[in-house]
């Protein structure tokens, strides 16, 4: 199990010796998107403690490793191949935004390893690729519930979209 996600307040995680599987938080330290990312990391963090005192996945320990992708496709994509080709991580959580999460699904997919993309919502991250899934509907499904909205229950004919657009994918 590996998250490349954001920000882990500094220090990597220790790593649990594992014959089942390993986990990885791949950390975003940078931009806004941080702040949510270290309940996604936390969140696991915890999962993995109550798994593992539970007795584990069938008698195993599962182990966290955690890869800081910063938010950028070129270190998520060095992450992610560590994870697969070093460290053998078997599930993957993904990056936080669509942008560096865009160059893990092909990654995972063609190394047959599963993705769970976390907050990545651009269309197409999980077309034809049977090993990614996603957690959050794609954009195109969001929009097209917004106008929906907008339409059908505000009435409104005018609307104003700010956004925050960097490599992240935001």
């Amino acid at each position: 199990l590996c998250i490349p996600s954001c920000e882990w307040h500094g220090a990597q995680p220790a790593l649990y010796p594992s014959s089942i599987a390993k986990s990885c938080p791949s950390a975003c330290l940078e931009y806004s998107i941080s702040f949510s990312a270290s309940f996604i990391a936390f969140a696991v963090e915890l999962a993995v403690d109550e798994i593992n005192n539970g007795g584990g996945v069938n008698g195993k320990k599962l182990s966290l490793l955690v890869e800081d992708d910063a938010s950028d496709s070129t270190k998520a994509a060095s992450a992610i191949n560590k994870l697969i080709n070093i460290d053998n991580v078997d599930y993957i959580i993904s990056a936080q935004g669509s942008g560096a999460t865009s160059v893990l699904t092909p990654i995972a997919n063609e190394n047959k390893r599963i993705l769970m993309i976390t907050l990545g919502s651009a269309p197409g991250l999980t077309s034809g690729k049977e090993y990614v899934f996603r957690s959050v509907p794609s954009d195109v499904y969001q929009a097209s519930k917004m106008v929906d909205y907008i339409n059908g229950v505000l009435k409104s004919k005018k609307i104003e979209i700010c956004t925050l657009m960097f490599e992240g994918g935001l």
